[in-house]
């Protein structure tokens, strides 16, 4: 299975980890994800979508952050599942929720 992560998941994971465990976690972390996901690359289209993807959403009454919203349009133009524990996400299309 292949596993996808788009620079803004390598950024808030890094954040997260840094903040809770300090630099030496987050560096070990940081590292074992680049090496078994490909990253993203973020192109203006993806961008575009994205930012549609909030417009809409919001539209809605559903508040995604930037970061979500990459994600899940990235991982609709890769053909993958989007991952995630986000409550908001839970009856979108192209989605595996976790808890």
């Amino acid at each position: 299975m292949r596993r996808y992560l788009t620079k803004l998941t390598l950024l808030e994971f890094y954040y997260y980890v840094y903040h809770n465990r300090g630099k030496k976690s987050a560096e070990k972390y940081f590292s074992h994800l680049k090496r078994h996901a490909d990253i993203v690359e973020l192109t203006e289209e993806i961008l575009k979508k994205s930012a549609i993807f909030r417009s809409e959403m919001l539209k809605k009454g559903k508040h995604f952050s930037y970061a979500d919203c990459v994600n899940y349009v990235s991982a609709k133009e890769l053909g993958a599942k989007l991952l995630t524990g986000g409550k908001e996400f839970k009856y979108l299309e192209n989605v595996e929720f976790v808890r």
